[in-house]
């Protein structure tokens, strides 16, 4: 299963429209990655069928604001934002091709963002859970939270 996962997430990596120049993001709240057309874009992701992910892009290299919120109620789960990455990072991909069942190995890069300033978390009745705050990838504060 684990293998199944794995390979489910890289293939969430591939940027589908062939585009070198433009690298997916991965987006760890979700674990997935995200393709666009354009900066300052909303990307609006279904997590489940109980929850949507909204990911308003203002950097290529993955800066953003992130809300996931709940199908039923439209009440926002999480939400907060992300910086660009420090660097692309890269994922080997076992890719078999349709047509000819050949298989290669390829190496796919993307950026993965990190989480800066204030994130918060929601229970279903819309009650703040906690607040967790980032600076350049680092929790260095949290209220509500239990340790």
């Amino acid at each position: 299963m684990q293998m199944l996962l794995n390979f489910m997430f890289f293939l969430s990596l591939i940027n589908l429209d062939g585009n070198k120049d433009q690298l997916s993001i991965y987006i760890d709240e979700i674990d997935q990655s995200i393709e666009y057309d354009s900066l300052n874009q909303t990307v609006i992701i279904s997590i489940s069928d109980t929850s949507t992910c909204f990911y308003y892009i203002t950097d290529i290299k993955g800066a953003g604001r992130l809300i996931i919120t709940d199908n039923r109620t439209e009440a926002i789960i999480v939400e907060g934002d992300y910086s660009n990455s420090l660097d692309t990072f890269k994922a080997y991909l076992n890719v078999q091709y349709e047509q000819t069942l050949k298989q290669e190995l390829e190496v796919i890069s993307y950026y993965y963002p990190i989480k800066n300033g204030q994130w918060k978390y929601y229970d279903k009745e819309r009650l703040l859970l906690r607040t967790e705050i980032y600076k350049d990838g680092v929790l260095v504060s949290c209220i509500g939270c239990e340790y």
